[in-house]
C-alpha cells in the first residue's frame, strides 16, 4: 500500500484495531505477515502477526504506534 515511512506510520495511527487485523504487513526486522490482534488501543498498541506459515503459527509482538515498546520490531509498510 504504501512504503513510506511517515505516511505508513500516520496511517497506522489512524487506523482503528478492527481496521488493523487482517491487513499484511511488512516488519522492521525484514519478516511479513497478517495482522491477528492488538492487543492495546491507541497510543502505545502492540499487534500480533502470523510471521510463519505454519498452522497454529507463533506470533510475533509487534509495535503499533510511535510509544509502542521500543524493544519490539515495528511495522514499516502495509502490503497490498
Amino acid at each position: 500500500m504504501t512504503a513510506n515511512p511517515e505516511s505508513t506510520a500516520l496511517l497506522l495511527e489512524r487506523l482503528d484495531r478492527l481496521e488493523l487485523v487482517g491487513k499484511r504487513v511488512k516488519l522492521s526486522d525484514g519478516r511479513s505477515g497478517p495482522i491477528v490482534h492488538v492487543e492495546y488501543e491507541a497510543p502505545q498498541r502492540v499487534a500480533l502477526v502470523q510471521t510463519y506459515p505454519e498452522t497454529p503459527s507463533p506470533l510475533t509482538r509487534v509495535g503499533v504506534d510511535r510509544l509502542s515498546p521500543p524493544h519490539l520490531p515495528c511495522i514499516v509498510e502495509i502490503e497490498t
